[in-house]
């Protein structure tokens, strides 16, 4: 695995290089801003969370195939009660999963930690401020692949429960027909889009709480954070508006929210400094 990484970062830096010199770059080729803090790892990062959840989706789409044609093999089948979804997705009992995808978040919240170390010179004990980083990481890995509205196996469960039904319900539509309406909700596509928003996500908490803490300590001290965006023709019509927006630390932007991401796929990133 870390040869691919390797491999990826490689074909990144090139990437970069050609931009540099006027080619255009498929969409598909272009990672993060290289004025980013944290760049290399961030992608590092993401590139790790996102081969946990390929290979999570892949199990799960393996896994549901097998169940359809054990439950359904033939259409007179249809009309028994509904194999139940938990059995087909079962993410929250897959423990190296879950301890995997907790254990990316927590890297990226207290590299999080880490740039603001770098980027602000005050004295304040950052083994607290990591030990936040992480119970925030774990508490939020639950949310984000639990049973919860909007959650990432929830989502699952969901579009196959949709996808049964319409199996059960509708004469002529086959296993096969099930298994290709949710294929994107098992793609590499789907993969790379939440690996992205959550390192993300990961990186902006993980500054935030070394800010608050940072205020708690000297309530005095005026710190301001500033909105980034990627500046290239990806950038949106949501976040376009935010670049260079400077707030303080414990308001939101104009969007409502503490720190990027703004939406799903969002590589925008925020950075904090003093004012004294």
């Amino acid at each position: 695995m870390d040869n691919k990484l390797e491999l990826r970062l490689a074909i990144g830096e090139i990437v970069d290089r050609l931009t540099e010199m006027g080619y255009e770059m498929p969409d598909s080729l272009k990672r993060r801003d290289k004025r980013e803090p944290g760049r290399l790892e961030k992608e590092r990062m993401e590139d790790r969370l996102f081969m946990v959840m390929r290979r999570h989706f892949k199990k799960q789409l393996i896994q549901l195939k097998e169940r359809l044609e054990q439950n359904y093999p033939s259409r007179k089948n249809a009309g028994i009660p509904p194999i139940p979804i938990d059995d087909i997705i079962n993410g929250e009992d897959d423990d190296e999963y879950v301890a995997s995808v907790i254990r990316v978040i927590g890297l990226s919240a207290t590299g999080g930690v880490n740039l603001f170390k770098e980027n602000i010179n005050l004295g304040i004990d950052y083994t607290l401020i990591n030990d936040r980083a992480l119970d925030w990481a774990r508490n939020y890995t639950y949310d984000l692949i639990g049973k919860r509205t909007g959650g990432i196996d929830a989502t699952t469960r969901e579009a196959v429960s949709n996808a049964i039904q319409r199996f059960v319900d509708t004469p002529g539509f086959t296993i096969g027909d099930a298994v290709d309406q949710l294929s994107s909700y098992f793609s590499d596509t789907r993969a790379r889009m939440i690996a992205t928003t959550e390192i993300t996500r990961a990186y902006g908490h993980g500054n935030q709480i070394a800010a608050e803490k940072l205020k708690e300590d000297f309530p005095d001290v005026k710190i301001v954070k500033t909105w980034h965006t990627d500046n290239d023709d990806r950038v949106c019509d949501i976040c376009g508006p935010l670049e260079g927006k400077e707030v303080e630390v414990n308001e939101d932007f104009d969007t409502g929210i503490d720190n990027p991401p703004a939406h799903i796929n969002c590589r925008c990133f925020s950075t904090m400094r003093t004012r004294i």
